[in-house]
């Protein structure tokens, strides 16, 4: 009787090693599948992160592009009004001194 007491708790002994050790490996896997359910929304974040700057790379290129195209319209328009009102101040000095108008300004 001694020797099946013995057998028994050797038994329950054996039966709760294996126990958790079962449980030891079933908390591995659970955390393993944790990390890569996190390293899927890491990735999900950093792709609608990405995607965000993406966007407001092209939104500010072609701001950039709208306000230097702006930019040299004005900057040729005043450029030509300048012009323009120069022309109109200063008389050409050769028909200023009453020479016949060269060719090249259509005379």
């Amino acid at each position: 009787e001694a020797e099946l007491e013995k057998k028994v708790a050797a038994d329950l002994e054996a039966a709760r090693a294996k126990k958790q050790k079962d449980l030891k490996e079933q908390i591995k896997v659970l955390e393993a599948e944790q990390e890569t359910e996190m390293v899927k929304k890491i990735t999900e974040v950093e792709r609608g992160f990405q995607k965000q700057i993406t966007e407001e790379k092209k939104r500010l290129e072609e701001e950039f592009k709208t306000s230097k195209a702006k930019l040299q319209t004005e900057h040729e328009e005043a450029v030509a009004a300048e012009k323009k009102r120069l022309e109109q101040e200063t008389p050409l000095p050769t028909a200023a001194a009453g020479a016949p108008a060269s060719p090249s300004f259509g005379a």
